[in-house]
């Protein structure tokens, strides 16, 4: 990082995929905006953010090749191309959730074998395909009772559950209350 114009073998590479939500990366996104916007635009300031704004996108980006390199392929490549392919199953899931998604689906999706897929998810994440389905449903049912006036049996439609019983079975054991109920005590001052 002493001369980011200078590569150097074994330079980093960034992994693609979709990173959790950063208060931080935010701040610096926003401070490199107003600086642009300016009247009068203080160049040096703008390289100085830019660069702090690569440092945390750096940091953040190091915690991947960490998980990558826990991988049990023997070469780095092949490592990195795993954990980016299940990235590519996490991040589906995560944008298609409300949708019908099968694990022929999400295989196809990432092309690896459905067994394979689901023996290497449930080692990189702990959990699943079809359970992180489910919490993503769940947080996002959650998100809406929480903040809209939707019949919870709409909201329920909405993220992908068709069965009225699971869904409230499955909110009931993650959030405590039923989803009705739920939104009641949430009213309550």
């Amino acid at each position: 990082m002493d001369d980011p114009f200078i590569l150097k073998a074994g330079s980093t590479s960034f992994i693609e995929k979709l990173y959790s939500y950063s208060p931080g990366i935010d701040i610096l996104i926003q401070k490199v905006k107003t600086q642009i916007y300016q009247s009068h635009p203080d160049e040096l300031a703008i390289n100085e953010s830019l660069y702090c704004l690569l440092k945390e996108l750096f940091n953040l980006n190091k915690f991947s090749v960490k998980e990558a390199d826990n991988l049990p392929a023997k070469k780095r490549s092949t490592r990195e191309e795993l954990y980016k392919r299940l990235n590519i199953a996490k991040d589906y899931l995560a944008s298609c959730y409300a949708g019908e998604v099968t694990l022929d689906i999400l295989a196809q999706t990432c092309y690896l074998n459905p067994c394979y897929l689901l023996r290497e998810f449930k080692k990189l994440y702990h959990i699943t395909p079809h359970q992180y389905l489910i919490h993503i449903r769940l947080q996002e049912a959650e998100r809406m009772i929480s903040t809209s006036e939707k019949p919870v049996f709409q909201i329920m439609h909405e993220v992908g559950f068709q069965d009225a019983a699971s869904f409230t079975k499955l909110f009931k054991k993650r959030f405590g209350l039923p989803p009705a109920t739920y939104r009641v005590k949430l009213k309550q001052p």
